[in-house]
């Protein structure tokens, strides 16, 4: 393992922003660069499966339209505030049972569109037909470590 050379500050190395919400020290990580680069993989990804031609005509992915980024970020507010209200299963979210409904997910997306957006959620691309799959395994997720 390469032994890396850390110098301390004692500053940031980022401009604090002059707001205290939280929304806004979340998009000091997820900037306009980092969510595009999840919009164009995804999206792709997406394409990808469509045209694969193995799919049925009642398939999800046959209703697939282009991620948005305010849409991607609604998702990602959905998948955070999963982690701190727990249910069995992902469907469990957007139950209309009294003992399960959670108002707030079903109101701001549909449970197929949030399945289907989780389904293709991709970072990188694939490689191409006949191309040699990467040696390296972390290839699938290399943009978000490199980006960090």
């Amino acid at each position: 393992m390469p032994n890396f050379q850390f110098s301390r500050r004692k500053e940031l190395l980022v401009t604090v922003p002059q707001s205290e919400k939280p929304i806004d020290f979340f998009f000091l990580l997820f900037d306009d660069e980092f969510v595009n680069l999840i919009l164009e993989a995804t999206n792709e990804y997406a394409e990808e499966i469509f045209c694969a031609g193995n799919i049925s005509e009642r398939s999800r992915i046959t209703n697939w339209k282009p991620l948005q980024r305010s849409e991607f970020l609604i998702f990602l507010g959905l998948l955070f505030h999963s982690g701190t209200v727990k249910c069995s299963r992902l469907e469990d979210y957007w139950k209309t049972d009294p003992l399960f409904n959670l108002k707030c997910f079903s109101e701001h997306m549909s449970r197929d569109r949030f399945l289907l957006i989780l389904r293709c959620l991709h970072f990188a691309r694939n490689p191409g037909e006949g191309a040699p799959k990467p040696d390296d395994r972390l290839y699938k997720i290399k943009p978000v470590i490199e980006f960090f």
